[in-house]
């Protein structure tokens, strides 16, 4: 199953034929209810973005960062940037998670629901 929100370009028949011959069944969201269907974005996106707003903010709060002339901070360098993306290791959410959490999930065979 392919779940996509209702972009125009999801619905052609160039992606339905796409998905058909992969096997696949494809499932458009509805407008409007992305942020409450789509599981990537209900348990995985908004907490990483939660997170990765607190370090940025913990971060910016440092007395030790680099100032402009004027005062301000300075833009965090690639590598500062780099370490704090192992905020990934903190949002330890299992893909099968998610879809089951959303009940778009189905167990394989002999497995518990």
């Amino acid at each position: 199953m392919l779940v996509l929100d209702s972009f125009r370009g999801h619905s052609i028949d160039r992606v339905k034929k796409t998905v058909a011959n992969a096997g696949c069944d494809l499932v458009i969201i509805p407008g409007g209810m992305t942020s409450i269907l789509q599981p990537l974005d209900v348990v995985l996106n908004k907490p990483f973005k939660e997170r990765v707003g607190i370090l940025y903010n913990d971060w910016l709060s440092q007395d030790d960062n680099p100032k402009t002339p004027t005062g301000c901070v300075k833009r965090a360098s690639l590598s500062t940037v780099g370490e704090r993306c192992v905020v990934w290791t903190a949002c330890r959410h299992g893909l099968r998670r998610i879809f089951k959490v959303l009940h778009l999930y189905a167990a394989s065979p002999g497995q518990p629901q």
